[in-house]
């Protein structure tokens, strides 16, 4: 299934693929961010909308859900560090770099609105591209280390 994926986007996008082929970890990251990042949005639509949960009990149990498949499609697929005995370690550093994130993400978000007078949607892209730069880097280099 996945390489099928793959050959349609090859064929779809060709001048991409150079690109993506020398880039492959950081592609691979935003993916599975993006992927985690909607997870986490569904999952808050469902527990708030349908699960009777109080916005802030959703929000923080879709925040958990988000940072487990993060974690899962970045240790597996985008870092491809198979080890198990790490994974008590790696868990609390991902929980840490997420939890961190989250905090960071807030502050920027709030300064570039309230005193830069930035659109919230751009300041929310700002810093989600920043963030990505740093967790990134922290991921590659220190989380899931081969």
């Amino acid at each position: 299934m996945y390489h099928k994926m793959k050959a349609v986007c090859v064929e779809a996008l060709p001048a991409l693929a150079p690109f993506v082929r020398s880039h492959r970890a950081p592609v691979k990251f935003v993916l599975a961010g993006g992927i985690a990042a909607c997870g986490n949005l569904f999952s808050l639509f469902l527990l708030k909308e349908y699960g009777g949960f109080h916005y802030l009990a959703a929000s923080v149990t879709a925040f958990l859900i988000g940072a487990t498949i993060a974690f899962t499609l970045h240790k597996w697929w985008t870092f491809r560090e198979e080890t198990h005995e790490r994974i008590p370690r790696q868990v609390f550093l991902h929980l840490m770099t997420q939890g961190g994130s989250l905090l960071a993400n807030t502050a920027i978000v709030f300064l570039l609105v309230e005193y830069v007078q930035v659109w919230y949607l751009l300041a929310q892209i700002v810093s989600g591209l920043a963030l990505a730069l740093v967790t990134y880097t922290i991921s590659k280099y220190y989380i899931f280390v081969a």
